[in-house]
């Protein structure tokens, strides 16, 4: 149903799972990447319920702006939504983070991802009005970015719900990361008002 090759850290999976089924989770070690050791002691642990930030019923909520969330990771929230839905593209095809923002006033807001965990990720953020997998969302603004992580600035209209999906493209497919929202500072507010 699913898994996760972590070779460096601990794995994470999150699946949907059916009453009345009998699952098997299988741990297993590859003996060349640990010394030539094929046991090792491990912690197991099941949550039931998705984790916040997963999908957008259990979207990690804005309460307001400015706003920083740090230590949040892609890696075990899963393939819930990707390149044919909310803004498409290639870098909605790996795990995918999700928040949930209604801006109490219409106003410019930036924001930005920060201190990647995985210096090679491939990252998108992208901001929808609906769902991504709604097929009346619209794809209100992206940006991504190689090797890097994003920022963008944005006009959001108070008393509408947005969804920020933060996901990854290529190897690797996740990463950790934190995460910032805040007004825009004078300086884009006048640039956009120019241009």
């Amino acid at each position: 149903i699913n898994e996760d090759d972590d070779f460096d850290g601990e794995p994470s999976v999150t699946t949907d799972l059916q009453a009345g089924i009998t699952y098997y989770i299988i741990v297993s070690t590859d003996a060349a990447l640990i010394g030539g050791i094929q046991c090792t002691p491990f912690d197991i642990s099941m949550t039931q319920g998705c984790p916040t930030g997963t999908t957008c019923a259990s979207a990690n909520v804005i309460a307001s702006s400015p706003a920083t969330f740090s230590g949040l990771t892609t890696c075990g929230a899963g393939y819930d939504y990707d390149d044919t839905e909310g803004c498409g593209g290639n870098y909605m095809t790996g795990e995918d983070y999700i928040f949930e923002f209604t801006p109490s006033a219409t106003e410019c807001f930036l924001l930005s991802l920060s201190n990647a965990t995985d210096a090679t990720a491939d990252w998108g953020l992208f901001v929808t009005d609906g769902c991504p997998d709604d097929p009346t969302a619209t794809c209100v603004g992206q940006i991504t970015a190689d090797n890097n992580t994003p920022g963008i600035d944005l006009t959001l209209t108070a008393g509408t719900t947005y969804y920020i999906t933060v996901d990854t493209w290529s190897t690797p497919d996740c990463s950790g990361f934190d995460f910032n929202i805040a007004p825009c500072p004078a300086s884009v507010i006048e640039q956009d008002c120019i241009g």
